[in-house]
């Protein structure tokens, strides 16, 4: 694990030094990508968040039904 993401860095490190933009643009370009990319977590981690709570009152309410029924 530790190798890949120091690989990760690395290859992000050297394209950083080799972009061929203005260091400004690439600042701009990168703030825009992590802003994307926390927005995307974002919104991944409500849908799983809203998924896992349906269904655990999907599952509660199974479990009350069996109850009853018992």
């Amino acid at each position: 694990m530790n190798k890949v993401l120091i690989a990760l860095l690395t290859g992000i490190a050297i394209g950083i030094l080799l972009a061929p933009r203005k260091g400004s643009d690439t600042r701009k370009k990168l703030f825009d990508d992590f802003n994307d990319l926390a927005n995307e977590f974002s919104r991944t981690a409500s849908e799983v968040y809203d998924a896992e709570k349906d269904m655990i009152h999907e599952t509660m309410s199974d479990v009350r039904d069996a109850a009853h029924n018992i």
